[in-house]
């Protein structure tokens, strides 16, 4: 079975390889993006991401950003809570899709980072198409 591979694409972090961390950081501060910006919805992505940002943090003038499709995951415990909290406590903004995201980030973040809500787009003006297709 052939993985799909989208070219010009460095496929350099693996979730399960510390090492690549380390790597995938070290190739982000080469690039010297003004901003890095990670996907934010499990706790998954916790150990990986705290490592890549502390070292770009450290290292680099970027900013952090954070997109959050969910600010706490829908099976959701007190430590995730808590990794979260911590982790995007570091960002220096953080996006959501909803007011409800931003004004429970505010909260669990006290103040923390600046939070910006913006709106997933309406598919509503395709719909009249996907109803004549079908």
């Amino acid at each position: 079975m052939n993985a799909l591979r989208v070219e010009c694409v460095d496929y350099c972090l693996d979730s399960i390889n510390p090492v690549t961390w380390i790597l995938t950081a070290d190739k982000i501060i080469k690039f010297q993006p003004e901003f890095l910006v990670l996907p934010w919805w499990v706790v998954f992505w916790f150990p990986q991401f705290l490592t890549i940002i502390s070292v770009i943090k450290k290292r680099t003038l970027s900013e952090v950003v954070f997109i959050c499709h969910n600010a706490i995951e829908h099976e959701s415990s007190w430590w995730k809570i808590k990794a979260t909290q911590y982790l995007l406590s570091r960002a220096d903004r953080i996006l959501t899709h909803s007011r409800q995201e931003s004004d429970y980030l505010r909260e669990i973040l006290n103040a923390g980072p600046k939070i910006i809500t913006a709106f997933h787009p309406s598919y509503a003006p395709l719909s009249w198409r996907v109803s004549r297709i079908g």
